[in-house]
C-alpha cells in the first residue's frame, strides 16, 4: 500500500516543481519587461508557457513584450489566447484593438475599442481611440461625437482636441479645426501631429507664414535640426495639399486622377518617398506594372530601408509573372521586416508558382503563424500540399480556411478535388457541388466534379461538366481526354474518336488503344 502513496506523493512534488519553475520564469519577464528588456523577457516568458500551456497572465505578458517591439501580428495572437482563456481581460481589448488597427484592420479594432468603451464607459481614453478607428473608416461625424464625449469626460485631457481637430479638418471644417488646434497644443506643446494638422489647417486658411513656423515646430519635435527654408515650406504645403486631394480620388478609386494629383505633388517635393510607394500603387491597381515597379525602384533608392517598396515591388512583378524577381524582392522586405504575413503569404505564391513546393510551404507556415485568420494563406498550403500529394494534409487547410470564410468557392474546389485523389467520390461531390453553386463560371470545379460523376459512373452528368469546360476552354486537353473516355462509356464511339481526333490536333500523344477503338 505504501508504494502507490510515495509514488503520489512524488508526483505531487514534481507537480509542484514545475508550476513553481513557471511562476519564476513568469516573475523574471515580467522584471525583464518593466525594465524595458522585451527581448530577454520574451525567453523567460516562452520558458513559462512551456511549463504552464494555459496562463492567460503569461500570454498577456508576452503580448505585450511583442506589442513594444511593434510584432503586432505576433501580439495580437497572444491577446487573443488571453481573451480565450479569460474573456474578462479587460486592458487586452484596447492592445489587441491596436494591433488590429496597425494591421489595417479596422473592423476588428473598432469591435474592441467599442468592447473597451462598454466595459469602461467612463474612460476619456476609450473613446478617443474608437474615435481614432471611426476616423480611419471616413466616419469623421462619428469619430468627432466620440471626442466630444473623451472631452466631456476629461476637460484638460489634449489628444482629442488635436484627433477632433484632425476630423474637422478632413471635413474642411478649417476654422473649427483651428480652435481645437489650438486648444490640443495649449494643453501640450508636444503633440508633434498637432502642429503637423494645425500647420495644414493654417495653409487651407491662407495663413502661409503660420503654417511655415507649425512645420517648423513640427520639424523640431520629430527631427531636431532639420528645419526648411520658408520657400521650400510652402512647395512642401502645397505638395501635401496635392497628396490629400489624391488620397480622396484613391477612396473613391478613380486611380488616373489619383495619379494627376501625385504627378504634381512629386514636381514640388521630388525626394518624399511616400509619394512614389501611392503613385506605384495606384499603377497596380490600373494594371500598368512596369510603371509601378519604377516608381518603387525610386522609393528604394530614396529609401533603401523601406521593406513596404520592396513588398510592393515584389507584387508588380509577380503581377508580370516574373515569380524569380518577386521572391528576391520579397526576400529583402522580410530581410527588413519579417513580421509582415502578406509578405510571406506573396513569397510563398511566387514560390508556388515557381513549383518551389517546400520553401513555398515554409512561407505559408509563417504567414499563418503570424496571422492565424488569414484565409489564403490557408488555402495557398492546402494547394501546396496537394502538390505534393499530401491531399489529408490539404484537406485539413481547406477545412480552416472554409471556418474562416464559408463562401469560398476556391475552399470546396480544392478540397473536393483532394477528396477526390483520396478515392472519396461522394465526398468530392458534395464539396466540388457547393463550390459550383458558389461560382458557376469556374471551369476547374466542372472538370473536376466530371471525373468524380464518372467515378460513381454517372457519365450523362459527367458529359454535361465536361461540355462546359470545353465551351469555355475549347484546348483543355484534360477535359477533352476524359470526355473521350465518357463518351466511349456511354458507347458514343464517334463522338469520343472525334474527340480524340481534336486531342491530337493540340498536341495530345498518339494513343495506341484509342488508335486501335478508332478505325
Amino acid at each position: 500500500m505504501k508504494k502507490p502513496f510515495l509514488l503520489f506523493a512524488a508526483l505531487l512534488s514534481f507537480t509542484s516543481s514545475y508550476c513553481q519553475s513557471s511562476a519564476e520564469y513568469f516573475n523574471s519577464s515580467r522584471r525583464k519587461y518593466e525594465n524595458k528588456n522585451y527581448s530577454d523577457a520574451l525567453v523567460d516568458v516562452d520558458k513559462s508557457l512551456a511549463a504552464n500551456p494555459n496562463n492567460a497572465d503569461a500570454y498577456n505578458l508576452r503580448g505585450m513584450a511583442y506589442y513594444r517591439l511593434n510584432k503586432f501580428a505576433l501580439a495580437l495572437n497572444d491577446f487573443n489566447k488571453t481573451l480565450e482563456l479569460n474573456p474578462s481581460f479587460a486592458g487586452n481589448y484596447y492592445f489587441r484593438g491596436t494591433c488590429k488597427m496597425r494591421l489595417n484592420d479596422y473592423l476588428g479594432a473598432f469591435a474592441d475599442y467599442d468592447m473597451q468603451v462598454k466595459l469602461n464607459p467612463q474612460d476619456a481614453v476609450n473613446y478617443n481611440n474608437r474615435g481614432n478607428i471611426r476616423a480611419s473608416m471616413d466616419d469623421y461625424q462619428g469619430a468627432i461625437a466620440d471626442f466630444n464625449r473623451a472631452i466631456e469626460l476629461k476637460p484638460e485631457y489634449a489628444t482629442p482636441y488635436s484627433s477632433r481637430g484632425l476630423a474637422e479638418f478632413r471635413l474642411n471644417m478649417f476654422s473649427q479645426a483651428l480652435k481645437d488646434l489650438d486648444k490640443a497644443i495649449g494643453l501640450s506643446a508636444s503633440l508633434d501631429d498637432a502642429y503637423l494638422t494645425r500647420a495644414r489647417t493654417k495653409f487651407r486658411l491662407n495663413d502661409t507664414a503660420g503654417a511655415c513656423t507649425d512645420i517648423k515646430s513640427y520639424k523640431d519635435l520629430t527631427h531636431p535640426g532639420n528645419t526648411a527654408a520658408p520657400a521650400e515650406c510652402r512647395d512642401w504645403l502645397i505638395s501635401d495639399s496635392y497628396y490629400w486631394a489624391s488620397r480622396e480620388k484613391e477612396r473613391k478609386q478613380q486611380f488616373k486622377e489619383e495619379i494627376v494629383l501625385l504627378n504634381k505633388a512629386i514636381s514640388l517635393t521630388p525626394d518624399q518617398v511616400e509619394l512614389y510607394g501611392a503613385r506605384g500603387a495606384a499603377e497596380v491597381l490600373l494594371e500598368d506594372y512596369q510603371k509601378a515597379i519604377a516608381n518603387f525602384s525610386i522609393a528604394i533608392a530614396l529609401d533603401p530601408n523601406s521593406w513596404l517598396a520592396y513588398a510592393h515591388r515584389g507584387v508588380a512583378k509577380a503581377k508580370l509573372s516574373n515569380y524569380a524577381d518577386a521572391v528576391k524582392d520579397y526576400s529583402q522586405s522580410l530581410s527588413l521586416n519579417p513580421f509582415d504575413p502578406e509578405t510571406w503569404y506573396n513569397r510563398g505564391v511566387s514560390r508556388f508558382y515557381l513549383e518551389f513546393y517546400s520553401s513555398a510551404l515554409s512561407d505559408f507556415d509563417k504567414c499563418i503563424q503570424l496571422d492565424p485568420q488569414n484565409v489564403n494563406g490557408w488555402l495557398f498550403r492546402g494547394y501546396t500540399k496537394g502538390r505534393m500529394d499530401n491531399y489529408k494534409d490539404a484537406i485539413s487547410d481547406f477545412d480552416k480556411a472554409l471556418q474562416l470564410n464559408p463562401t469560398s468557392a476556391e475552399g470546396y474546389g480544392n478540397r473536393g478535388l483532394s477528396k477526390l485523389m483520396l478515392s472519396d467520390w461522394n465526398g468530392a461531390l458534395q464539396d466540388l457541388d457547393r463550390s459550383i453553386a458558389l461560382d458557376s463560371t469556374a471551369v476547374m470545379p466542372h472538370n473536376v466534379r466530371a471525373q468524380a460523376k464518372a467515378k460513381l459512373e454517372d457519365f450523362k452528368g459527367a458529359l454535361v461538366d465536361l461540355d462546359f469546360v470545353l465551351r469555355i476552354q475549347p484546348d483543355h486537353l484534360q477535359a477533352l481526354h476524359n470526355r473521350i473516355a465518357v463518351k466511349a462509356n456511354l458507347g458514343d464511339k464517334a463522338g469520343a474518336c472525334a474527340d480524340y481526333r481534336k486531342a491530337l490536333k493540340l498536341g495530345e500523344q498518339p494513343d495506341s488503344e484509342l488508335e486501335e477503338y478508332c478505325k
